[in-house]
């Protein structure tokens, strides 16, 4: 037996509305959404589009080491993370990026 357009209408209708609510009320939770400071002191500067933490997924993680440590200067720490390899890269003591093997 099929259900009747009314049986129909009012699972969509509700459906719409959770929809609508939750497009609504999901920017004003992320609004008060807080964060900790990236850098301590906290900075009030706000730069938009700033990279502040990047991972690489490369083939070769030797051959990504010596290429990035010679671009930007960056030193590394091996970390095990289970079967795979993940490396972090630091400049100037502080983490900036994190790399591993696929």
């Amino acid at each position: 037996m099929r259900p009747s357009g009314r049986a129909l209408t009012l699972p969509r209708r509700g459906l719409l509305a959770a929809l609508v609510v939750g497009t609504v009320a999901a920017p004003v939770a992320a609004a008060r959404l807080q964060l900790p400071a990236i850098v301590a002191p906290a900075s009030h500067e706000h730069l938009a589009g700033k990279v502040i933490f990047v991972e690489l997924v490369t083939p070769d993680l030797a051959l990504a080491k010596r290429f990035y440590g010679g671009l930007f200067g960056w030193t590394f720490r091996d970390i095990a993370a289970g079967r795979t390899a993940y490396v972090e890269a630091m400049l100037a003591g502080r983490p900036v990026a994190g790399m591993f093997q696929r």
